[in-house]
C-alpha cells in the first residue's frame, strides 16, 4: 500500500469516528434522545464507545505509520564519492570546493590544521566542511594527535 493511501485511509477513519462522536454527544446533550432511562445510558456509553474507539484507531494508526514506513530519507542531492573528480565538483559549495581541491592538490591526503592554514577559513568552520564531505562519502579522516588526518576518496 502507498504511503499516501495508507494516510488517506487513517484519516479517513479518524474524520468518521470524530463526527459519530461529536454527533452522539450533541444529540444526549440536546435531549433529543432523552427518554427512558435506558435509552439515555445506552446514548451516554455509545459517546464513551466511540471517544475510546476513536482513540485506540488513531494510536494504532500512527503506530502501524511509524511501524510501516520508518524514517525514510530522500536521497541526498549530492553526488557521492564513486562519481569522478569534475563531477562531484559541481555539487560542492565554493567553501566545500576550496577544501576538495586543496586535498587534491597535495596528494589526496592532508592533515586538518594545514587545510585550517591554507584555506584561511576557522577551525570550526573547516570541521563543518569537513563533516559534510565525510558524510557523503568525499573523504575519511581519522584521529592523528591533536589533529586529523584527511584523505580524499574522488579520484
Amino acid at each position: 500500500m502507498k504511503r499516501t493511501t495508507f494516510v488517506a485511509i487513517l484519516v479517513v477513519l479518524i474524520f468518521l469516528t470524530t463526527v459519530a462522536s461529536i454527533e452522539s454527544w450533541y444529540l444526549t446533550t440536546h435531549g433529543m434522545m432523552r427518554g427512558s432511562g435506558m435509552g439515555q445510558m445506552m446514548s451516554q456509553v455509545s459517546v464513551v464507545w466511540l471517544v475510546i474507539v476513536g482513540s485506540v484507531i488513531g494510536i494504532v494508526g500512527v503506530l502501524a505509520y511509524y511501524v510501516a514506513f520508518p524514517e525514510i530519507k530522500s536521497p541526498p542531492h549530492e553526488v557521492k564519492g564513486s562519481g569522478s573528480y569534475d563531477v562531484v565538483l559541481r555539487f560542492l559549495k565554493e567553501d566545500e570546493r576550496k577544501v576538495v581541491e586543496f586535498l587534491r592538490n597535495s596528494g589526496n591526503e592532508s592533515l586538518q590544521k594545514e587545510i585550517v592554514k591554507d584555506t584561511g577559513f576557522s577551525k570550526i568552520k573547516t570541521h563543518r566542511i569537513l563533516a559534510r564531505l565525510a558524510e557523503r562519502g568525499l573523504i575519511t579522516a581519522q584521529r592523528q594527535g591533536k589533529t586529523n588526518r584527511v584523505r580524499l576518496l574522488i579520484q
